[in-house]
């Protein structure tokens, strides 16, 4: 094999290294460019330490599952005060309608695990997407 051809190859296996460590802008997502922490409600702090932490944690070599409950513990108070706060927003919202308080109050449960569900989805989402596509820590 001539000294040309090794360099080529050298070469490319450089690029194709090079290239897949470098962030993928179209599978990674940073929507929190000016995002204000004293206006943001519970719900978008949430979203928004779910994404960080997933992504900060995605590098690990554990599995996507166990980095989204990682991901999860990392941003319990933000994810409890935006269940808490969908809960009693639902309370109201039975109430309103006239629902008995024990049924607005089964409507609210079912409505927090709900979002509780959804949330680890977003977590173990944001993991994989943090692992393909190379994602920077927002």
């Amino acid at each position: 094999m001539s000294l040309m051809r090794i360099g080529h190859i050298i070469a490319l296996l450089a690029f194709g290294l090079t290239s897949c460590s470098q962030q993928n802008s179209k599978i990674c997502s940073v929507n929190y460019t000016s995002f204000d922490s004293e206006k943001a409600s519970w719900s978008e702090k949430a979203d928004k330490c779910i994404q960080e932490w997933a992504y900060r944690l995605a590098l690990s070599s554990e599995s996507s599952d166990r980095v989204a409950d990682a991901t999860m513990a990392a941003c319990s108070m933000a994810v409890e005060m935006s269940v808490a706060g969908a809960h009693g927003q639902e309370f109201k919202d039975q109430v309103n309608v006239g629902a008995t308080p024990a049924e607005a109050t089964n409507a609210a449960n079912d409505s927090e695990n709900d979002l509780r569900g959804y949330l680890k989805q977003q977590a173990l989402f944001r993991v994989i997407q943090a692992r393909a596509g190379h994602c920077d820590v927002p």
